[in-house]
């Protein structure tokens, strides 16, 4: 068993990303939803032949423990989900046990008793600038919890930029070193010219955009963008136009399907917008790609642009489209742009690299 244990995670709007030196750099994904149970749920979900996972959950000083599922599609108005850009959120109870779920996912094959757990979270470009918030959300999850009847504290967690992470996660090697392929890849053929880096995070609730020169970010060259939500409800009010039947029906309800296609069905009732779909999702690429030569990166030398987070699953293909035709006169300029696998777990293993990189001293 690891002395500490070090956590990379964020619990954002659409998916909960998590890993740790316990699960090896495995990232756990799954949707962040909460759906109430019974204690009788949770006590069947304990049973050696249960495929269910269900969690129990006693906050300080309550008397009361709560059950929940997680990953569980928005299907009635008891369940829980997070997608909104109220700060308060991020210190409310049933944001708290979403985070405890994640963390006691990654430990619960070990004995974590009297081990320090350390971890490294993110937010949102826009609310990462709020001190006040990360000094409240690190007070939050550095108290003594209860997740299946063991007691979780995190030692110390340090809170960094959702969209620095994936540039970590790049830069940094699990060991702590400075990765030679991301250099060599990165550094550009003229020794005297600064190496300039573009970072388009597209997370499902935001974009975050980043500015790193010289292998240092550069916060006042960054913008925060629409995420693949906003997306997903244009084309749930083209459903809705469909079939009038769709009103009402949350956004993670129907996700799954909308990433896969622009055929809806869900509880017998249909529609398909794949036209529409199309149109929408290429429009948000051209928006995409016209960021680069407006304010704050106007007149920037960029020597690549990285497209990272889980929308670019989706956005990829509209984005090449958009390249191909915004460059037709150009082709090789379409090479600066990268489409980084795995990209949905990026962030999870940025945060877990800066989080051996700063406690496992």
């Amino acid at each position: 068993m690891s002395k500490s244990i070090f956590i990379g995670m964020e619990a954002s709007n659409g998916y909960v990303k998590a890993t740790s030196n316990i699960t090896k750099g495995e990232v756990d994904t799954y949707l962040n939803t909460l759906t109430p149970v019974s204690e009788d749920v949770y006590n069947a979900s304990q049973s050696e032949d249960s495929l269910e996972e269900v969690y129990s959950i006693q906050l300080p000083l309550e008397t009361e423990t709560q059950y929940y599922k997680v990953n569980k599609t928005i299907t009635s108005d008891e369940q829980i989900f997070f997608s909104d850009d109220d700060k308060s959120k991020y210190t409310s109870d049933e944001w708290i046990m979403a985070n405890l779920i994640a963390v006691y996912r990654q430990i619960q094959s070990t004995d974590f008793a009297g081990v320090n757990m350390y971890l490294v979270t993110g937010l949102p470009t826009n609310h990462s600038k709020d001190e006040n918030l990360k000094k409240e959300i690190k007070r939050v999850l550095t108290k003594s919890y209860t997740v299946n009847g063991k007691i979780v504290r995190i030692h110390d967690v340090s809170i960094i930029p959702q969209g620095d992470a994936s540039f970590f996660n790049d830069l940094i090697t699990v060991e702590g070193e400075f990765d030679p392929e991301f250099l060599k890849e990165t550094t550009p053929d003229d020794e005297d010219q600064q190496s300039t880096l573009l970072y388009f995070d597209i997370g499902f609730g935001t974009t975050d955009v980043k500015t790193v020169i010289d292998y240092a970010i550069v916060p006042t060259k960054s913008k925060e963008l629409p995420g693949m939500e906003a997306q997903w409800v244009k084309v749930m009010d083209k459903a809705i136009e469909e079939n009038p039947e769709l009103a009402g029906i949350e956004i993670l309800g129907v996700e799954k399907q909308l990433r896969s296609g622009g055929e809806i069905d869900i509880n017998k009732e249909k529609a398909n917008v794949s036209l529409d779909r199309d149109k929408i999702l290429l429009a948000f690429a051209k928006q995409l790609v016209g960021t680069i030569g407006k304010a704050p990166f106007k007149g920037m030398l960029i020597d690549q642009i990285r497209f990272v987070g889980g929308g670019t699953i989706v956005m990829e293909p509209y984005i090449k489209e958009v390249l191909k035709d915004k460059y037709k006169d150009n082709p090789e300029h379409i090479k600066k742009f990268k489409f980084i696998k795995n990209s949905q777990a990026t962030n999870a293993l940025g945060f877990y690299k800066m989080c051996l990189k700063k406690y496992n001293q």
